[in-house]
């Protein structure tokens, strides 16, 4: 459960840095930004190089957005989400026992 809770959290944080970082629709849903999210977490989970997922979110940002990004923003937005989901897994405590 505390796994699930985790996966959760870090879907959200990357997607809250999707929203940051990249030039999105005005009109782009918050699933369509959660699921661009996992793809990249997914990307980063298969052990990719910097330069590989840095062409990958470029190639989704594109493909699923239609506008090109600034390649300073890829560039953060690349960095800081490796940093977090390679992170080691650590111990939350429970939502319900606060």
């Amino acid at each position: 459960m505390a796994s699930v809770r985790l996966t959760h959290v870090l879907q959200e944080t990357i997607a809250g840095l999707i929203w940051l970082y990249l030039d999105l629709p005005a009109d782009a849903s918050r699933q369509e930004v959660e699921e661009y999210a996992d793809e990249l977490i997914a990307c980063i989970r298969e052990g990719e190089g910097f330069d590989v997922i840095e062409r990958t979110i470029r190639h989704l940002h594109v493909q699923r957005f239609c506008v090109s990004s600034n390649a300073r923003s890829l560039r953060i937005l690349v960095e800081r989400s490796i940093a977090l989901v390679r992170l080691e897994p650590v111990s939350l405590p429970s939502l319900e026992a606060a």
